[in-house]
């Protein structure tokens, strides 16, 4: 299923992928070192290594995933009159009388911390469409 997301997001996606693939030789040097000490049945470093290289692996899978099934939006050409994807919205909290600024993105690049909450949360849903 294709996911919508902005030139952003998509950008930083394939920055962390850089990342990953630069790691690649890192551990597999680490590997090769731990290799060099002897007998692998028992060398606590070489299964550390393996582990992280494997982990490392799952994560460039995944984004490799996310970019093959990502369409990057052109959020300036999207009517904004409305709350929809790439829209940012405003909202006061008047309990704590406190102001939320969020960015409605696609669900690959959602992260509260930042702002950026997914299309497909339920506060997005609760958003879609409004003034």
């Amino acid at each position: 299923m294709v996911q919508a997301i902005t030139k952003e997001g998509y950008n930083s996606i394939i920055e962390r992928l850089d990342k990953y693939i630069a790691e690649r030789h890192i551990i597999a040097e680490e590997i090769a070192d731990a290799r060099s000490k002897g007998d692998l049945s028992e060398n606590a470093e070489y299964h550390a290594a393996k582990a992280k290289q494997e982990a490392l692996e799952r994560k460039i899978a995944e984004l490799n995933y996310v970019i093959s099934t990502s369409e990057v939006i052109n959020i300036s050409s999207i009517n904004s009159d409305t709350v929809g994807f790439g829209a940012t919205v405003h909202l006061f909290e008047t309990e704590k009388k406190k102001n939320y600024i969020y960015k409605i993105v696609g669900p690959y690049e959602a992260d509260v911390s930042k702002g950026l909450i997914s299309i497909e949360a339920n506060l997005a849903a609760e958003l879609l469409g409004k003034k």
